[in-house]
């Protein structure tokens, strides 16, 4: 099976449970919690990722209406955020790999009667169709990871970017001051386990990263490590990790394999991962044809 097909299973499968962790009335957010204040909210901490991508659509200088693109939107909880704060006209797409994604997207933006201004195409953004529109900011928050291929995330951008556009990513990356070759077999572990569990494809160094995305003229303009903004210690991810401790040995035993337990055995290798600083979760923005 290709590694998309295997995204698509992972979040047809996986969706419903992972909203119904995080609840909201109008933004469903399946992102990474970060908790910049300590008077933060446990909602501001969920759209804190979002609100990064608000700053760079106020700050972008050419004038509205923008074009805005998320590769890997999910059921849309942030282009919903951005469509309700960003105050200027704006288009907005969403791509996500998942019907079920876009089919719940879609009934979102219907309800609040805003399909005129926001469209969600189902497919891979490793090959994205000609109906998506060329734009002036493309983000993706922790969607990259998932690519099939880096190379081809970052030759679609460079096809869909208008000059002087923006690509941020917010997502993992392996920390550049780690060699990654000579960790000990549980650093090696916790990272087979987070590409096994969340279907890690291009897990990559800042380095590796600017490589290859100057071959497609996009340049890496900001570098901001959000690690510290984590909580990954709370009591949740102790009971996560004691249920993996305690059942992986079932799961590796059953012939049905369960997607939502896989997640977790992602999990708990990805917070080893921070915890060792093997990788590091950042935001890197990039300006395309400038």
């Amino acid at each position: 099976m290709k590694h998309s097909d295997k995204v698509k299973n992972y979040y047809e499968r996986n969706t419903r449970r992972f909203l119904w962790f995080h609840k909201d009335n109008t933004h469903k957010s399946i992102h990474q919690p970060l908790w910049k204040e300590p008077y933060f909210t446990t909602q501001d901490a969920f759209f804190y990722s979002n609100k990064l991508i608000l700053e760079e659509m106020l700050n972008y200088t050419s004038k509205p209406p923008l074009t805005v693109l998320d590769l890997g939107c999910g059921v849309g909880g942030s282009i919903f955020y951005l469509q309700e704060h960003f105050k200027e006209d704006a288009h907005y797409c969403g791509v996500t790999i998942s019907a079920t994604q876009i089919a719940l997207a879609t009934q979102n933006a219907e309800q609040l009667n805003l399909s005129s201004t926001i469209q969600f195409i189902e497919a891979d953004f490793t090959n994205l169709p000609k109906k998506v529109p060329e734009t002036d900011i493309v983000f993706s928050i922790e969607a990259f990871v998932h690519a099939s291929n880096a190379d081809k995330y970052f030759e679609q951008v460079g096809q869909k970017l208008n000059k002087g556009g923006k690509l941020i990513l917010i997502d993992d990356f392996l920390n550049d001051a780690i060699d990654h070759k000579r960790l000990d077999q549980k650093g090696q572990q916790a990272i087979i386990d987070f590409k096994y569990g969340w279907l890690v494809n291009s897990l990559k160094t800042t380095t590796e990263i600017k490589d290859i995305s100057e071959r497609y003229g996009l340049e890496i303009i900001e570098e901001t490590d959000l690690t510290p903004y984590m909580k990954n210690n709370t009591l949740k991810h102790k009971w996560i990790r004691f249920l993996v401790f305690s059942f992986r040995w079932l799961y590796e035993l059953s012939p049905w394999k369960s997607y939502y337990f896989r997640s977790w055995i992602g999990g708990v290798g990805k917070q080893y991962c921070l915890k060792k600083g093997i990788v590091k979760y950042k935001k890197i923005v990039f300006s395309y044809g400038e």
